[in-house]
């Protein structure tokens, strides 16, 4: 969590860019992951003075990606795609906010 929070927002996983699709969205996530997750892990072998064994660091890598790109996906399909040159697609909330929109306006 520490490698993660610490370097993604340098690394551009929160920008506008990185949500502009789903392919860039995930190379983006793929190429904050692959920094991120070894020094989390590094960072933990670090604080328990010893280097974790393969099998948590190949579980934890794998594990951490699926979560990551998931998550992600689902920001994507809730809130639409934001690509500042395409017409941005609507997510699943756009059709919620513009119900809402209109009976507040009633």
């Amino acid at each position: 969590m520490l490698g993660w929070f610490g370097l993604a927002p340098f690394l551009g996983a929160y920008t506008q860019l990185a949500t502009e699709s789903y392919g860039a969205m995930a190379r983006n996530v793929t190429a904050t992951w692959a920094v991120a997750v070894p020094l989390g892990l590094s960072i933990r072998g670090l604080y328990l003075g010893h280097v974790p064994e393969s099998s948590f660091a190949a579980i934890t890598l794998g594990v951490t990606l699926a979560f990551l790109l998931l998550s992600r996906s689902g920001y994507i399909l809730l809130n639409g795609t934001s690509s500042p040159t395409e017409s941005q697609r609507g997510g699943l909330l756009d059709g919620f906010k513009m119900i809402t929109t209109l009976l507040q306006r009633w």
